[in-house]
C-alpha cells in the first residue's frame, strides 16, 4: 500500500473533464478545496457512467467521484478549522474534535486536553502531558457533571461520578471527540450528566496489514513508546483487528515525584454488506503517579512552582511524598453491535465491562492514648515500646476495588416520516472503598503503596480502618423517542422521554451510627429539539431538556476522623438529585468557505451539586456540597476555515453568566450568597488556533484565554486571568523502504512559560470569616491546581 502524498497535479489530471458537456464555472469552489486534499491512502472511489439516453444526441455525463485521503495518521487536511469543527445536523450544541487535531498535539494527550479548544469548555492542567488528570469544566460544570463514554461505554466512576482520562484510549487511536455542551443524549448510559455528555470513538482497523510506530522524548525527561499492529483482513473475512502498547514516564515539574504508564488498546471488527457491524474495543491501563498537592492561594503566593510534597522524610511528616501515590490498574470494554433486520427496523446492542483496582496515598499521624476506628476509640501501643504516649505516623491509602457491567440496547423503526427509537440500559456495580492502617520503615516508605501489608491490628485483632464501605448500585433506564422529518429532511422535530431508576445500596463496615444505607431513585427526563435547514448552508434549531444528577455513593456513609473522632460528613438518605432545565437556540452556517455555529443556552438547576476535594486525615478525598438553586446564561460561538494556502483558521468564545440563587447554610448560618457568581465559571473564554498542513509540512498553533474564576460561594477569593498558548512543527517524508510517511514532530505548550492557577481544585463557602448578628462562620481557605509551566516535546513516528 503506497502511503506517498499524491501531488496537486495529480487531482487536476482528474478534474480536468470532470463533467462532460458542463460548464466548469460552477465546479470551481469544490475543486479548489479537493485540490487542497493531499492525504495518502484512498478512502473510497466511485464512478459512475449512466446508460445512452434514446431521446438525447448525446452521451451523459460520466461522473468521477474521488473521496479524501486519509494519511497513517489519520488526518486528512480538509477538515475546517484545522479538525476542531465540523459539520453537524443534531439540533443542539455540539463540538467536535477530529483527527486533523488530534494527531498534531502532543501523543500523551488526553480528552481533556484535546477538548480544551472548544467553546465553553475551560483545561484545569496538573501537569505538562496529562498523565495526572486535571479537570475540566464545560459552561462552568465540572467534569464529574459532564457523562464521558468510549465505544459507548460510560467512563466516570459510578460511585461519585469522577473521571480519570489518563486512563483511557491512547490519542494515537482516538477518532474524534464528540461534546455535547448542555444536552445528554437519550439513551446515554448515565445518572450524573446534568452538564451534557463527550463521546469517544476509536480508529477502526485498518483494511491493509501494517501499524504504526512513535518514539517521544521531552522535557522533565519524559519519554513515551508506541506501537501498533493492525491486522488488515484476516483470511478475507472481513474481520479486522488491531492492537497497540504504549509507556510514558516523567519526572514532576514541580517537587520529587514520578509518573508511569502503560496502557494497551484493542479494537476487533467487522461490517457485514447489509449494513449490520459488529466490533469489540478493550482499554486496560496500568498508572503509578505521585501526586501533586494542591496549594491554597497563600501558599501559591509565597512557594509558587516549588509548592509541593516533601522530598525528604521527617519524623511524623505526612506530607512525605511517598505517601502521596497512585497505583491503579483498570480495564473497559465494549462492544457495540448494530443489526439491520430490514430497510425499516434495526437493533442496537452494546453491552460493557468496567473493572478498577488502585489506591490514592495518604498519610495519618495517630496518638496512641486515643484514636478512632469509625466512632469507636482505641487506645494501644503503636510502635511497640512499651508505652501508649507517643504519636506514630501511619500509612493509610484510600483502595477502591469496582466492578461494573451494564448493557445499553435499542430498537430503531423507520415508518413515514417517522424514526422511532425504543431502549432500555442495565447496569450493576459492586465498588468497595477501605482505607487501612499500616506500618512505616525507619526511612519513612511504606511497605506497600496498596497498604494491605504490615497492617495495623486493634486491641481486639482486626485491621484497623478508618475507612470500610461498599456500594451496590443497580441502574435500570426505559427511553423512548422518534425523530420526524419534513419537508424533504428540512423540517426535523425530536421528542422523547427517559425514565431513570437507580438503587444505591451502602454498607458501612466500621463502627458508625449507620450501618447500612439504601436509596431508591427515579427521575422523568423529557427532551423537546427542533433543526430547521432555511437552505443548504444555513440552519436553525431549538432545544429544550432535562437532565438530573443522582447524588453521589459519598451520602451513604458517616464518615469520621480517624484522630479525634469527630463525624466529617454524615449520611444523608434523603439528599435530593440535582435537576436542570435546559434551553438552547441556535444557528449554524456549513459552506464551501467554512462552518460557523452560535448557540444561546439558559440552565435552571435545583440542588446544585457542586464537587470539592478535601483533606481528611492527610489524604485528599471528595465531597459533594448541595448549593441550591443557579441560574446559567450564555452564548458559545465557534468557527474554523476549510483550507486556503493549506492554513485553516478557527476561533471559539463564550460568554457565561451564572449566578447562585439562594443563599447558602453554613454551620447554621445563611451566608448571602443569593446573587453571587456561581464558582467555577469564568465570565469570559476565548480560543484561537491556526493550521497549516501542506501534505509534508505541518504546524499548529493554539492560543487560550480564561477569565478569572471564583472558588467560594462568597465570591471572595478568586484566582486571576489566565493565557496559554501550544505550537505543533513537523514535517511528513515521503516512504522510504518498508517506512510508510515516517515524520518528525515538536510540540512546545506554555510558550510563554506563564505561572499561574489553572482551576479551582477544593471549592470552599467563604474564605474570610462572615459575621450575621452574634454568629460567624469562620473562612476555610479553598485548594487550586497549579499550570504546568514551559515544555518541550519531540516525536518521530512512522507507519509501517
Amino acid at each position: 500500500m503506497s502511503l506517498l502524498p499524491l501531488s496537486v497535479d495529480r487531482y487536476r489530471m482528474h478534474f480536468r473533464y470532470l463533467l462532460v458537456g458542463t460548464s466548469l464555472s460552477g465546479m470551481l469552489t469544490p475543486i479548489a478545496a479537493f485540490a487542497a486534499t493531499t492525504g495518502d491512502t484512498t478512502e473510497k472511489t466511485a464512478v459512475q457512467k449512466p446508460g445512452n439516453n434514446a431521446s438525447t444526441s448525446a452521451p451523459g455525463p460520466e461522473l468521477i467521484k474521488v473521496t479524501r485521503k486519509i494519511g497513517v495518521d489519520g488526518v486528512t487536511r480538509t477538515a475546517a478549522g484545522g479538525g476542531l469543527i465540523t459539520e453537524e445536523s443534531a439540533p443542539k450544541s455540539v463540538s467536535t474534535v477530529g483527527r486533523d487535531y488530534i494527531a498534531k498535539q502532543p501523543p500523551s494527550a488526553t480528552v481533556f486536553q484535546l477538548m480544551k479548544m472548544s467553546p465553553g469548555v475551560n483545561f484545569s492542567a496538573n501537569d505538562p502531558y496529562g498523565v495526572n488528570g486535571g479537570d475540566v469544566t464545560v459552561r462552568g460544570l465540572d467534569s464529574n457533571q459532564i457523562g464521558f463514554t468510549l465505544e459507548g461505554a460510560p467512563l466516570n466512576d459510578i460511585a461519585s461520578y469522577a473521571i480519570f482520562p489518563q486512563e483511557y484510549v491512547d490519542s494515537e487511536n482516538l477518532r474524534q471527540i464528540r461534546i455535547a455542551q448542555g444536552t445528554a443524549d437519550l439513551g446515554a448510559p448515565h445518572i450524573g450528566a446534568s452538564g451534557g455528555t463527550v463521546n469517544m470513538s476509536m480508529l477502526d482497523p485498518a483494511a491493509k496489514a501494517g501499524g504504526q510506530f512513535n518514539f517521544t522524548y521531552g522535557s522533565f525527561a519524559a519519554d513515551r513508546e508506541f506501537l501498533r499492529l493492525d491486522s488488515g483482513d484476516i483470511a478475507k473475512s472481513g474481520v479486522r483487528a488491531f492492537i497497540s502498547y504504549s509507556h510514558f514516564h516523567d519526572d514532576h515539574f514541580r517537587g520529587p515525584g514520578t509518573d508511569n504508564r502503560n496502557h494497551v488498546d484493542f479494537k476487533i471488527m467487522k461490517n457485514f454488506d447489509n449494513g449490520s457491524r459488529m466490533a469489540l474495543s478493550v482499554s486496560y491501563n496500568q498508572t503509578f503517579n505521585a501526586f501533586y498537592s494542591n496549594p491554597t492561594l497563600s501558599q501559591w503566593q509565597t512557594s509558587g512552582l516549588h509548592s509541593n510534597y516533601d522530598q525528604n522524610y521527617t519524623q511524623n511528616d505526612a506530607s512525605y511524598y511517598q505517601y502521596h501515590t497512585n497505583p491503579y490498574t483498570n480495564v473497559v470494554a465494549a462492544a457495540p453491535m448494530h443489526f439491520v433486520i430490514n430497510k425499516s427496523a434495526s437493533v442496537n446492542f452494546t453491552p460493557y465491562f468496567w473493572y478498577g483496582y488502585g489506591a490514592g496515598g495518604g498519610a495519618t499521624v495517630l496518638n496512641e492514648s486515643g484514636y478512632y476506628s469509625g466512632n469507636v476509640k482505641y487506645s494501644s501501643d503503636l510502635n511497640g515500646n512499651g508505652t501508649t504516649n507517643d504519636k506514630v505516623l501511619l500509612y493509610s491509602p484510600t483502595i477502591s476495588h469496582t466492578y461494573r457491567p451494564g448493557y445499553i440496547t435499542s430498537l430503531n423503526y423507520n415508518v413515514a416520516h417517522n424514526k422511532i427509537t425504543a431502549g432500555y440500559w442495565f447496569e450493576y456495580s459492586n465498588e468497595a472503598q477501605f482505607t487501612p492502617f499500616s506500618y512505616v520503615d525507619g526511612n519513612g516508605s511504606p511497605a506497600s503503596t496498596m497498604g494491605q501489608q504490615n497492617n495495623v491490628y486493634t486491641p481486639n485483632g482486626s485491621v484497623l480502618y478508618n475507612r470500610n464501605q461498599i456500594t451496590y448500585t443497580t441502574v435500570n433506564a426505559l427511553f423512548l423517542g422518534d425523530s420526524i422529518s419534513l419537508f424533504h429532511d428540512r423540517f426535523n422535530f425530536d421528542i422523547g422521554v427517559k425514565e431513570t431508576m437507580v438503587r444505591r445500596d451502602g454498607t458501612n463496615l466500621i463502627p458508625s451510627t449507620t450501618y447500612k444505607t439504601i436509596i431508591n431513585d427515579a427521575q422523568v427526563t423529557p427532551q423537546l429539539a427542533a433543526r430547521y435547514k432555511i437552505d443548504r448552508h444555513n440552519q436553525v434549531f431549538l432545544t429544550a431538556s432535562t437532565n438530573f444528577r443522582s447524588p453521589p455513593n459519598a451520602t451513604l456513609f458517616a464518615n469520621y476522623s480517624s484522630t479525634t473522632g469527630s463525624l466529617v460528613t454524615a449520611s444523608n438518605a434523603k439528599q435530593k438529585d440535582e435537576y436542570s432545565i435546559e434551553e438552547e437556540l441556535g444557528y449554524r452556517y456549513q459552506g464551501n468557505i467554512g462552518d460557523f455555529s452560535v448557540a444561546l443556552f439558559n440552565y435552571n438547576f435545583v440542588n446544585r451539586q457542586v464537587t470539592s476535594q478535601v483533606l481528611i486525615d492527610g489524604a485528599y478525598d471528595t465531597e459533594s456540597i448541595n448549593a441550591g438553586g443557579q441560574t446559567s446564561r450564555g452564548i458559545d460561538i465557534e468557527a474554523g476555515l476549510r483550507p486556503w494556502h493549506h492554513f485553516r483558521p478557527y476561533i471559539a468564545g463564550e460568554y457565561l453568566h451564572a449566578t447562585i440563587d439562594n443563599n447558602f447554610l453554613s454551620n447554621g448560618v445563611y451566608l448571602p450568597t443569593a446573587g453571587k457568581i456561581a464558582v467555577r465559571s469564568p465570565k469570559f473564554q476565548f480560543s484561537f488556533a491556526l493550521d497549516y498542513d501542506d501534505g509534508h509540512f505541518f504546524g499548529n498553533a493554539g492560543i487560550k484565554w480564561v477569565d478569572s474564576q471564583y472558588s467560594t460561594f462568597m465570591n471572595d477569593q478568586s484566582i486571576p486571568a489566565y493565557v496559554t498558548s501550544d505550537i505543533t512543527l513537523g514535517y511528513r517524508f515521503s516512504n522510504f523502504g518498508p517506512l510508510h510517511s515516517p515524520q518528525l514532530r515538536l510540540n512546545f505548550m506554555n510558550v510563554g512559560n506563564n505561572h499561574y492557577l489553572s482551576g479551582i481544585a477544593g471549592v470552599q463557602a467563604n474564605a474570610k470569616t462572615v459575621y450575621s448578628g452574634t454568629k460567624s462562620v469562620a473562612g476555610v481557605n479553598p485548594t487550586y491546581y497549579v499550570g504546568s509551566p514551559f515544555a518541550a516535546i519531540f516525536t518521530f513516528g512512522t507507519g509501517f
